[in-house]
């Protein structure tokens, strides 16, 4: 159990994902320098309000862009882990960060053996990237690296977050079957109107 700093967005980051972020609040400006200063991270929790806060991504300043002349600033942040939420406390006053006791959840190096998700993936690289010959290596083989190719919705990335392996595995499947049928529907169009 952990306690972080928390920087509430309608966002759902899956790690290894960035996010562009203008800060200009002070207690969020103080926020970002603190761990700029400390190498250390803060929380985005993935909703706004209590029933949505149940889930989070741990996320390190990855680059400064700006420091404007407000003092305001333009960063980007990547996701380097993901939590679930135990205890929640807003700060009322508005001039410090909320700041909640969280608990890692363990997801980095979940790799599929369903060969049926690993076929899909390995049609769907192929037909993004229009490469004939195209192998999955190890690393494709992870389910989070998988995700994050995949254009999943907000909504998407929680339930996966939330989820067991296999419901992980059927989530993904369901969205690559999805992506390649809208590929060849593209593919189909574009036919026609050669025809025409």
């Amino acid at each position: 159990m952990i306690k972080m700093q928390m920087f509430p967005l309608d966002v759902c980051l899956l790690p290894g994902e960035r996010l562009p972020l203008h800060i200009f609040e002070n207690r969020y400006k103080e926020l970002i320098q603190s761990c700029l200063n400390a190498g250390e991270t803060f929380g985005i929790p993935f909703g706004l309000d209590e029933e949505t806060r149940q889930i989070g991504a741990e996320v390190r300043v990855k680059k400064v862009l700006n420091t404007n002349e407000d003092g305001s600033l333009d960063i980007i942040v990547e996701s380097v882990g993901s939590f679930n939420i135990l205890d929640y406390r807003p700060e009322m006053d508005h001039q410090s960060c909320d700041t909640a006791l969280v608990e890692e959840v363990e997801i980095e190096q979940l790799i599929s053996r369903n060969s049926g998700l690993l076929s899909l993936y390995l049609d769907f690289r192929k037909e993004y990237f229009k490469v004939d010959e195209l192998k999955l290596s190890f690393e494709d083989q992870n389910l989070i690296i998988m995700a994050r190719s995949c254009g999943l919705s907000r909504n998407q990335k929680i339930r996966f977050l939330q989820s067991d392996t296999k419901t992980k595995e059927a989530i993904l499947v369901h969205q690559l079957e999805y992506l390649l049928f809208i590929m060849e529907q593209d593919k189909r169009r574009e036919f026609d109107i050669l025809l025409n």
